[in-house]
């Protein structure tokens, strides 16, 4: 078996996001962009192959004073939305925050396996996955966290 999805079953899963409601902009042969609706337009990565669909976006932790800042706050702080989330898996790369981002880099990430080979995801599944997804993250932002959080949202015309 290919290790890549064929044009043909790409164009179909995004087919598949679009009936959900997302946009969906190409990046290349097997990733591409959705964004969520109006009410919450976040912006995810989506990898695919025939082996699984993968989503991720990065969250952006800004420490509010001192102590938000150490890392063992940024580790309670994951444990604890990684407790609470019912399908997101969040992890932190680095041990220290990023200066150029303004705070700690969180990437938030899901994997659909279906254990069968192949790019036909069911369009009920992927519809299932696409709202966990949102509501995981929108759940985290609308919490109250020890830090502002900061997602990656669709860019406003002006900012093209």
């Amino acid at each position: 078996m290919s290790e890549q999805l064929s044009p043909e079953e790409v164009e179909t899963l995004k087919h598949r996001f679009r009936s959900t409601g997302c946009s969906v902009t190409d990046f290349g042969d097997s990733s591409f962009e959705i964004v969520g609706w109006e009410t919450f337009p976040l912006r995810t990565h989506v990898s695919v192959n025939p082996y699984y669909i993968e989503f991720g976006t990065i969250i952006t932790a800004v420490g509010q004073g001192f102590l938000p800042n150490r890392l063992s706050k940024v580790h309670a702080f994951l444990n604890h939305i990684n407790l609470a989330a019912k399908l997101v898996k969040f992890t932190l790369d680095a041990d220290k925050p990023n200066p150029r981002a303004g705070g700690w880099l969180i990437m938030a990430s899901v994997r659909l396996i279906t254990g069968v080979a192949g790019g036909d995801y069911a369009p009920e599944a992927l519809k299932n996955l696409v709202m966990l997804w949102f509501q995981d993250i929108a759940e985290l932002i609308r919490s109250d966290p020890p830090f502002e959080l900061r997602a990656m949202l669709q860019r406003e015309s002006n900012d093209a």
